[in-house]
């Protein structure tokens, strides 16, 4: 499960708060339904 962060320049914005929200939640279904997630990436590239 990979997520890259749109507005992560300002890690109070709140899309960034979404997304990460998100990102959990959707790694909590995985662990709910014991389906391995070999890779769990949430970040941002600079710029």
């Amino acid at each position: 499960v990979c997520s890259h962060l749109a507005c992560a320049g300002d890690p109070e914005d709140p899309m960034t708060l979404e997304q990460v929200d998100r990102f959990v939640t959707a790694v909590s279904i995985f662990d709910r339904l014991d389906a391995p997630v070999p890779l769990r990436h949430l970040a941002n590239s600079g710029g």
